[in-house]
């Protein structure tokens, strides 16, 4: 057979490859075994049977999709490994309640340029360090509820950009007794902050440890409400309790949830928690 007549089928052949090149790149953005939905990156318990026990990296065609949430909850995650949300830059809400992490580190959330929301909620994070919110420029919301911190360290909520956006801080369910951070006061646009529900004991430790850094709250306190940023005397000079104080009477309770009720993310987030079972 001749040279010319190998030609046309050998074309064929790099054309179907290239083809098929090109679908997998496309096709693999979503990483297995996670579900995949509208910007949405579903890889909770309730999506996945068997569960992660590790954070999963975009598919080698995520530059072709966009993720705005990412769900890893209920999984038995204890670890987030250098360099994971490299893939994940445009991000702005990231759930991870309900696993085995431990401890938030200054590396652990590089990467997440965009975020806005994060659920760190029932997990077993005891320690954070200096600078770990230092990465998320733009944050808006933490929810640390129900895990173990006992201490506020120095540096927990220092940033070179004031963490300015951050409005809900959420620490309830903690044996949190000291306040050592001083940044924590001095969070410009925090105007909600919850105490929910601390035991007795770790109210009466909180109290005694820590009470005169939030007069708001009394040794018979039961902890049970939420506090308003505007309801606590916080030891700040004269000049900036005016300017927070502006701030914080000028804008109304009912902005409270204002941050999670955006209608396109709480159509993603109700998608992705139908799958849930109880």
């Amino acid at each position: 057979m001749s040279e010319a007549g190998l030609r046309p089928p050998l074309l064929l052949l790099l054309l179907v490859a290239a083809a098929a090149s090109l679908a997998g790149r496309h096709g693999n953005a979503c990483p297995a075994p996670c579900q995949c939905h509208r910007g949405l990156l579903n890889c909770s318990r309730a999506a996945l049977p068997t569960g992660l026990h590790r954070l999963l990296p975009p598919g080698p065609a995520a530059r072709n999709q966009t993720f705005f949430f990412l769900d890893f909850s209920g999984n038995s995650i204890s670890s987030i490994e250098k360099r994971v949300w490299k893939g994940y830059p445009w991000a702005e809400y990231l759930v991870l309640k309900d696993n085995d992490l431990s401890k938030l580190q200054k590396d652990s959330l590089e990467g997440l340029l965009s975020l806005k929301h994060l659920d760190l909620s029932c997990n077993k994070i005891l320690f954070i360090e200096k600078h770990a919110f230092e990465p998320l420029p733009f944050l808006q919301y933490i929810n640390l509820g129900g895990n173990l911190i006992t201490e506020l360290r120095y540096g927990t909520f220092q940033a070179w950009h004031g963490m300015q956006f951050l409005q809900k801080l959420v620490l309830s369910h903690n044996p949190l007794s000291i306040i050592a951070d001083t940044s924590f006061f001095e969070l410009p646009s925090l105007k909600y902050l919850s105490f929910q529900k601390l035991s007795q004991e770790r109210n009466s430790k909180f109290s005694s440890e820590a009470i005169h850094q939030v007069p708001g709250v009394s040794e018979s306190s039961s902890m049970e409400k939420p506090l308003w940023l505007r309801d606590m005397y916080l030891p700040l000079d004269s000049i900036r309790k005016k300017s927070m104080a502006q701030k914080l009477y000028e804008r109304e309770s009912s902005d409270e949830e204002e941050i999670f009720n955006r209608a396109d993310v709480r159509r993603q987030y109700e998608w992705s928690s139908s799958k849930e079972s109880y």
